[in-house]
This record gives C-alpha cells, structure tokens and sequence, in this order.
C-alpha cells in the first residue's frame, strides 16, 4: 500500500510540473510601449506614475530604430484610465530634488478611450512638448484644431473648456521653468483662464461675442509656448 501510495504521489507532481509549464498563468493589466529619445537613467522596475499615484511598473528598457524603447504595465484596475493619445514623459526630479526616475503620465482634456494592449506610443522630452501632443496632433497646427474643438461644441463649453486648458498651463508651468519667459506666460495663462471661467457664466449674446477674441488670445498663448518648448530642448 506504502509503494503505491508513493507511486501515486511522484505520478501528480510530475503531472502536475508538465501541466504547469504547458499553461502559464496570462499576464495581467496593460503592456505597452513608450519611445523616448533618451533613457535619463530609467531601469526597469521604476514606476509609472500619475499625480503621486503608481499606476504600475517599467518592465524593460531598450532600443528600438535608435530610440529608446520602454515597455510598461499598468494594474489592471487602472488600465480603464490609460487613454488613446496619452502623453508620458521620464521624470528625474521631483520639486526640484533629484529622485529614482519614474515614468509619469501627465493630464489631458477630452474623451477618453482606452489604449489598446501591446501598443507602441512617442514619449515626450519635456513638459511642453507633453502639452502640445495633449491639446492638438501637431504644434504647427494649433490654430485649425482648436478652431475645430470649438465649432464641435456649445460656446458655453467652449469657454469652459478653454478656462481647463489655460488653467493646466498655469499650473504645470510653475514645476516646469523658472525662466522669465515661463513667468510672463504662467500669468497670461492664469489671467486667461479667470477671464474664460467668467465668460462661461455670461449669457449667450455676450459669449457669442467675446469667445473669439479669447481663442486668438489662447491661440498666441500657445504658439508661445511652442517658441520657449523649441528653446528648451
């Protein structure tokens, strides 16, 4: 009885080794690619983050096409929130002190549908470059696609939605630069985005009137900040 025992024993364990090999547990969350133009230290195991939250891990880093490729995971519970078109950048300090590098997901307006797994996505370099890919596909283009933004909504979203944009640019420009260009364009954006938020709340006749004469403002803004993105790099 002990031999058969024994016998039945080693005949599970070995089943139960072949069967484990033969069926991997499938991985879990969201993989995906990120290209960068340069790893700034980031290794795999640093995190990926969003306003202080991790989100998930950096799984690999490597090269790709002469660029650095980055794969990531994200928890499963947060992949719902990883958008088409969302904009990541290698951060390596944090209110000015040096820290791990991380992978951080920065804020974007709009809709969002989710990023499809095993997708490969353009890093940003810098904060402002981030900005640009979340308000418009090309920087040279600013003015045709706010302008299409805005004839696909009410004039009363569009201030509104004009104000969150403006009021982002502010506030991200405070951890972005101290230089006195950034300055001087922090507080066009911080009074901007007051002067849209008041605009939304007026009646239609008076949006309808002074909306435009705020888009050219956000428009000027932006291109802006395309001149000091360029000077940054």
């Amino acid at each position: 009885m002990a031999m058969w025992v024994r016998l039945s024993v080693a005949v599970l364990v070995v089943f139960g080794l072949g069967f484990g090999a033969g069926c991997e547990r499938p991985e879990r969350g969201l993989g995906f690619r990120i290209l960068f133009e340069d790893s700034r230290g980031l290794a795999p195991g640093a995190p990926v983050v969003y306003r202080g939250l991790q989100l998930g891990a950096v799984e690999s880093v490597g090269l790709e096409n002469g660029l650095v490729a980055v794969d990531v995971r994200i928890d499963e519970v947060h992949a719902p929130n990883i958008c088409e078109g969302a904009n990541f950048l290698i951060r390596t300090q944090d209110a000015g002190s040096p820290t791990r590098p991380a992978v951080e997901m920065l804020p974007r307006t709009g809709p969002c549908e989710e990023l499809a797994a095993g997708a490969t996505i353009q890093g940003s370099e810098n904060r402002l470059e981030s900005w640009f890919r979340s308000f418009f596909d090309s920087g040279e283009d600013a003015a045709r696609e706010w302008s299409q933004s805005s004839a696909a909504q009410s004039v009363r979203d569009s201030a509104s939605d004009l104000a969150l944009r403006a009021e982002i640019i502010s506030r991200d420009l405070e951890a972005f630069s101290d230089s006195p260009e950034s300055e001087r364009l922090r507080d066009l954006a911080e009074e901007l985005a007051s002067r849209a938020s008041d605009l939304a709340r007026r009646g239609e006749a008076e949006l309808r009137k002074k909306l435009p004469e705020l888009e050219g403002e956000f428009d000027a803004l932006l291109r802006r900040l395309q001149k000091d993105m360029h000077r940054a790099r």
